[in-house]
């Protein structure tokens, strides 16, 4: 993979399959790797994080772009051996990427990360990958239908940190 859209990707190391943990980031990277070269995006490094199972985070973009971390695996009930589905994942990050440009979720947002989800579907039909979403009436893919665009994650103090984006 080439270096240029991403200066490092780790996972935590501590954690059981860490080796599978880290082929999964770097797939999702080599993924999204045309769309951000295509965009001039950036990342200076990509990384895992677990939130604690009372927290409704699948990822975080610090500083637009200098640091995201991606949520590799459920933390819930049956404990942190379970991965997401890839294809929420690749949906993550492209979320996060956005984060890059748009900091709230505003029409500006939305339309740019569909922008990125219109360019994966064509990146995937053109390597022989027929997967298609289903769109709602509104234009927004069904992976987005529980999501409120208004709506940002209570963090202590009702405020975001500074420099952090959450989803």
């Amino acid at each position: 993979m080439s270096r240029n859209v991403f200066g490092d990707i780790a996972v935590i190391p501590h954690l059981p399959h860490a080796d599978q943990a880290f082929a999964l980031l770097t797939r999702l990277a080599r993924i999204v790797e045309p769309i951000m070269i295509s965009r001039g995006l950036f990342v200076s490094r990509l990384t895992e994080f677990l939130p604690q199972p009372e927290e409704n985070l699948l990822g975080l973009n610090y500083g637009q772009g200098w640091w995201i971390c991606i949520g590799l695996r459920k933390n819930n009930h049956r404990g942190i051996n379970q991965f997401r589905p890839e294809e929420d994942l690749l949906d993550t990050l492209l979320h996060e990427l956005t984060h890059n440009h748009f900091g709230p979720h505003d029409a500006n947002f939305h339309a740019y990360l569909r922008g990125l989800k219109e360019q994966y579907y064509l990146l995937m039909s053109l390597q022989g990958d027929d997967r298609q979403p289903e769109r709602q009436g509104d234009g927004r893919y069904h992976q987005d239908r529980d999501r409120d665009p208004g709506r940002r994650p209570q963090v202590p103090g009702g405020r975001d940190h500074d420099g952090m984006y959450y989803w």
